[in-house]
């Protein structure tokens, strides 16, 4: 214990150990960490530092939400227990970005996913902006590539074997 900070420290033989966990007097905590810099600051001396965020029961979901100014506006992160996918949803639970669990398959604006991409809405675009040739490219192998694009030198749409830019 010292002024303005709580601790939790581990017991040893002949006294204290590792401190656990801290709070300053700021109010933040640390866990691993005597001198939090955040709300929460978790640190690891070696190895990687984790979180864990576990619900009990197999349909039951494991969520983390991101709130700004004390309102319930804002993101979620959720692993739904009962479906295996990871959404990024909104405060209201509509799922933004879907990540299928047991292939990695990820959706936008959908949650049935077949394909390793799907993108799902009214009036949906895929907006490739830039300077210089912007498109969509296709690629089988490294020598099996076309292209769907604007050609920047001339502002042409193309479609095109990529590898040899014949067009």
């Amino acid at each position: 214990w010292t002024a303005d900070t709580f601790q939790i420290k581990t017991t040893v033989a002949g006294g204290y150990g590792n401190i656990g966990l801290v709070q300053d007097a700021n109010g933040q905590v640390g866990i691993g960490e005597t001198a939090p810099s955040e709300l929460l600051h978790v640190s690891k001396a070696s190895g990687d530092a984790s979180i864990r965020v576990d619900a009990s029961g197999t349909s039951n979901d494991s969520k983390i939400k991101l709130r700004q100014g004390g309102n319930d506006v804002g993101m979620d992160l959720v692993f739904d227990g009962g479906t295996d996918y990871f959404y990024i949803q909104n405060h209201l639970g509509t799922n933004h970005i879907s990540v299928k669990h047991d292939n990695g398959n990820v959706g936008i604006g959908g949650t049935s996913l077949n394909q390793k991409l799907e993108v799902y809405g009214t009036n949906t675009y895929i907006v490739a902006d830039g300077t210089g040739n912007r498109g969509l490219l296709f690629r089988k192998s490294q020598s099996d590539r076309w292209a769907i694009g604007n050609h920047g030198s001339n502002n042409n749409f193309y479609i095109y074997d990529y590898l040899s830019s014949s067009q």
